[in-house]
């Protein structure tokens, strides 16, 4: 699913691209070539081109072995710590979503993007990519936090396991070491008998 949606905003990016082509004619000589000229848009191409690298940017990392991904979390990190601009806050919050992600990864990543949401503008072209990374990020958040909850109950269940296990070896023990005395018991009650008829 975060294919197709990606996918669809390269589409929406590549037509936003080809808006505003507009045709003049050269007035001081009616027979030179129409010229093609660009009008500038309310959403500048800078705009356009951080959301292009941004969408560039999650192909590139999810790619990453985990030991260029904690080199590369370092340097955005030290980064937004300079210069806390949504790119930047953008570009963390990716890091922190990706595959192997703990809880507390996640949390960091839904905050970043919630901050990303309520100071970004309202025409801002990454808002839609901001709203699926933080809808990715709090399934990813519910399904880890159940994860851990469900580790955590098999290995509250295994301790009582093996707490009953040596429970039932100490009173095996126990029984044993019972048996034994006893045993001595009826051998010398034994002895004493004899001991008593030869007298």
């Amino acid at each position: 699913m975060m294919k197709h949606c990606i996918g669809a905003l390269l589409v929406a990016l590549c037509l936003a691209g080809c808006e505003g082509l507009v045709v003049k004619q050269d007035k001081t000589d009616p027979a030179r070539t129409v010229k093609a000229e660009t009008e500038p848009k309310a959403a500048t191409p800078t705009t356009r081109n951080e959301l292009e690298e941004l969408l560039q940017y999650w192909e590139r990392v999810r790619k990453l072995p985990a030991t260029e991904m904690a080199r590369e979390l370092e340097v955005v990190r030290a980064a937004y710590v300079k210069d806390r601009n949504d790119q930047r806050r953008i570009q963390l919050a990716m890091l922190y979503m990706q595959p192997g992600s703990r809880s507390k990864e996640l949390e960091k990543a839904n905050m970043l993007l919630d901050l990303a949401q309520r100071e970004g503008k309202q025409d801002d072209v990454r808002r839609p990519l901001i709203g699926l990374l933080a809808v990715l990020a709090s399934e990813m958040k519910r399904l880890e936090d159940n994860a851990e909850q469900a580790a955590a109950k098999v290995k509250e269940e295994q301790r009582k396991a093996e707490t009953a296990q040596e429970r039932a070896e100490q009173q095996a023990l126990r029984a044993n070491d019972l048996q034994t005395k006893l045993e001595a018991l009826k051998t010398l009650e034994l002895q004493l008998r004899k001991a008593g008829r030869k007298s």
